[in-house]
């Protein structure tokens, strides 16, 4: 029997839920798939006080799922003190300058995110707002933070990673590419890691049987780049 409730609560940023897990002094949310009673749930897990299985919110479509059974398996106000710390870390992410902001993601992302993805973003971040607070284009702004990444991750193209969205969706930019063009960028890249074989990250571990899977770095890069462009609208060359 399934106590799943799915409810629509607009949380999609993961830089504001890893600051509210800090707020509320919980343990680093964590992506993936995760086990609540009968099924399984894909996202990013929050597990909140006293609760018997995680909340997991799928960034892509705003929405939580938990099962506390009505309430006998974790107590509701704990969901609610969530929410709230969510929209206070999420406003005041976005009061801050560009530059600032970003720094402050990467370094949230760096310290509060479990993973292999938590330090790579991170430096994706902190390395692009730095850049941006040196006045680079955007163009020179991604290229700063693909250098953190690749001296983080000690990896470039062609290793099965996230960089082989990013480094061609770079390339693309610095060419002046219209947002049309970055978005099949992306997407192209994304698909080209199906026929790599990983030689960097966890999924290295699997040697050849990592063929014929794209790899989830690569394609939460694509997206990542897809959001960057909604945001941006038709000009991804002027940095706000």
């Amino acid at each position: 029997m399934s106590h799943i409730v799915t409810i629509i609560a607009q949380i999609r940023d993961p830089v504001a839920v890893a600051a509210a897990c800090r707020r509320l002094q919980l343990p680093p949310p964590i992506d993936g798939r995760h086990q609540l009673f009968a099924a399984q749930a894909d996202g990013l897990a929050v597990q909140l006080r006293d609760w018997r299985y995680p909340v997991v919110a799928h960034l892509a479509t705003g929405e939580l799922r938990y099962d506390n059974f009505q309430g006998r398996w974790g107590d509701s106000q704990r969901l609610d003190e969530l929410r709230q710390a969510y929209a206070v870390e999420k406003a005041t992410l976005e009061a801050l300058p560009p530059s600032d902001a970003l720094h402050k993601a990467g370094t949230i992302l760096v310290m509060k995110v479990g993973g292999a993805a938590g330090p790579l973003y991170g430096s994706l971040l902190m390395g692009m707002g730095a850049a941006l607070k040196e006045g680079a284009d955007a163009a020179g702004v991604l290229d700063a933070g693909i250098a953190k990444v690749k001296a983080r991750g000690k990896a470039d193209a062609g290793a099965k990673t996230m960089l082989d969205v990013l480094i061609p969706v770079g390339e693309a930019l610095k060419a002046g590419a219209d947002p049309a063009k970055l978005r099949a960028t992306a997407e192209r890249a994304r698909d080209a890691t199906r026929d790599m074989v990983a030689t960097r990250g966890r999924a290295s571990f699997l040697g050849k049987r990592s063929k014929g899977h794209v790899d989830p770095g690569a394609a939460s890069s694509c997206l990542l780049t897809l959001a960057v462009l909604d945001a941006l609208g038709d000009a991804p060359g002027e940095p706000a």
